[in-house]
This record gives C-alpha cells, structure tokens and sequence, in this order.
C-alpha cells in the first residue's frame, strides 16, 4: 500500500519545516511519496522547497503565480501515484499514530441515517496549537444551513467510538482512496480557498459515501495561519449555496439534531434520548420531502432510486 502525501503551500515557512519534521517522523517504515505545491509564497517557502528537490520521496511543484487551494491540490494529484491521497495542511503538527486509524476507517462501512455506507473522506480530530481544544471533529449541517465544525472548543470528544460519520470533515488534514478523488475530477476549482472541501463531501455523500472522523487519531492545527480566506469567503458561500441549496436545507435540522444526540450520548442520556426521539419524529415527519431532494443524502445507495424510505436511527 503506497499514500501520496499532497500539501498545497503558501507563505507559512516555520509551520512547514516543523510540519515536516512530524510527518518524517510519523510515518518511519511506511511507503509514500511527498507532493508539494508552492502556490506563489514570497517568505523564502520556493527557495526551502528547491533544496529539498532530489529527494527520493519528494516531489516539488512551484505556481507561477497565486492558484489558490483546489486548484493547488489538483494539480499535484495529477502527479500522484499512490493508492490512497492524504491532503495535509502545513500548519499541522501530526502526533504519533495518526496514520493508521484513518486507513482503518477507510476500509470500513459506517452507520449512517439508519443503514451503512462506505468511507469516501477519511478525517480525525485537529486540536488547535496555542489552548490544545478541539477546532474539529468533524462536520454537520446546522440549523442556518451552514456546514460547522462539531466538538468546536470541547475540551475532549463525548464518547464516541472509534469511528464517526458526518456530512462532511475539513481536508486540513484527510485520507481517501486516489480513485475516489479522480471520481470527481478533484476539488471544484470555482472555489478559491474555502468551501472547496465542504463541496467535495457533498458530492461524495450524494454518490453513496459518507464521511468519517477516525476519533483516536488527533493532531495539532494552526488554523488557517498561511491563508487567509476572508476577502473569499462571501463568494465562496454563495456558490456553495447555489450548488447545494435544496439538500443541505432538507438535510439541516436532521443533521442538527443528529450531532445534538452525539454531543449529549453519553454526558446526559435524558437528553440524549430525547434528541434520538426527536429525530426519528423529524424523519419521519420529512420523509416525503426527504426523498424529493435529499435522498441521496439519506437512503442506501442501492435503494436511491426506490420508493421506499430510510429507517430512522444513525
């Protein structure tokens, strides 16, 4: 089994040489290849990746100019030659161990909305550098239809196994196999340094994968220190809402209630078992509206194109 490590980078020249360093020592004994992307950084990132060129194991792209993160990260796919991607953020610290939860969970199915789908985005848990509390562990829709990290300021996760699937998890750090990418011709390139990864789930939820946080692989992240996507970001959210609208609105209460029910599982089982009724009554309750426009969302793959409806439960 051979993983091409891909990361797109800009500016941030201290995060990436320790970045490095975890990753070289993090994956002892494992075959992969390094591709890294400089996108147009002007800190001294070009001339720290030219002295890395020869490597064995690396691989250096250099941007004429600014391309931003999905074009970036596709353009190194297409120098890929592993079996499974792995896109990793430069202001990412990763911990020993983190590698083989995601491969685990990759090669599973998962619980979801009452049936089991296979693993298309493989995620973990990102604990943010400066306070170590959580930034992610994984991704739901809200109740304003917006995708928002879940866990987000916890101290630690609720107790909730090895593996759990969401709508969605933040490619700063993410596992999956190299066909599944090339699926759907990459990250949709209208982006531009946002949303991109949030887009590439949905289309992989709607063809019959689910995304999943491998709990008890745990890294540390900067949090967006070598980009900064807020002059994007009301472009970037329009188009995801032109694109998406109608699923993730049928989906966001059920999502809601959903992450409701994990966060509460095991801290207060009163409330837990509330929210579990609760969303078996909101199944219910949209099951017709639920399979007009979320159904890929929701059913089996196999049972997408039936009449029949999802079991409630998760």
């Amino acid at each position: 089994m051979r993983f091409s490590v891909v990361t797109a980078l800009f500016n941030g020249l201290d995060y990436t040489k320790k970045y490095l360093e975890s990753l070289e020592s993090t994956l002892v004994g494992v075959d992969y290849e390094l591709i890294l992307v400089d996108d147009g950084s002007s800190d001294g990132t070009r001339a720290y990746l030219k002295s890395l060129e020869g490597r064995t194991k690396v691989k250096v792209l250099l941007n004429d100019r600014n391309l931003g993160f999905a074009k970036s990260n596709n353009l190194a796919c297409r120098q890929a030659t592993g079996d499974y991607l792995v896109f990793l953020n430069n202001d990412i610290l990763l911990s020993p161990g983190w590698l083989e939860p995601m491969v685990s969970a990759s090669r599973r199915t998962h619980p979801w909305m009452g049936h089991r789908r296979r693993a298309g985005v493989v995620g973990n848990v990102q604990r943010r550098m400066d306070d170590k509390r959580i930034d992610h562990g994984g991704i739901y829709i809200n109740l304003y239809a917006a995708p928002h990290h879940a866990f987000q300021d916890e101290a630690e996760l609720p107790a909730c196994g090895a593996f759990t699937a969401w709508s969605a998890a933040t490619a700063a750090c993410w596992l999956m196999e190299r066909s599944h990418f090339s699926e759907f011709g990459g990250f949709d390139e209208r982006y531009l340094n946002g949303m991109e990864d949030i887009d590439f789930c949905l289309q992989s939820l709607q063809a019959g994968r689910v995304a999943v946080v491998a709990n008890r692989s745990v890294i540390e992240h900067a949090v967006s220190a070598s980009r900064d996507s807020s002059e994007t970001s009301e472009r970037n959210e329009r188009l995801f809402w032109e694109k998406w609208r109608y699923p993730v609105q049928e989906m966001a209460l059920i999502d809601q209630v959903r992450y409701l029910w994990l966060r509460e599982l095991e801290q207060h089982p009163v409330a837990a078992r509330w929210a579990k009724a609760a969303a078996q009554v909101t199944l219910a309750r949209f099951r017709e509206r639920l399979l007009k426009r979320a159904k890929p969302f929701v059913l089996p793959p196999e049972k997408q194109g039936s009449k029949g409806s999802a079991k409630p439960g998760f």
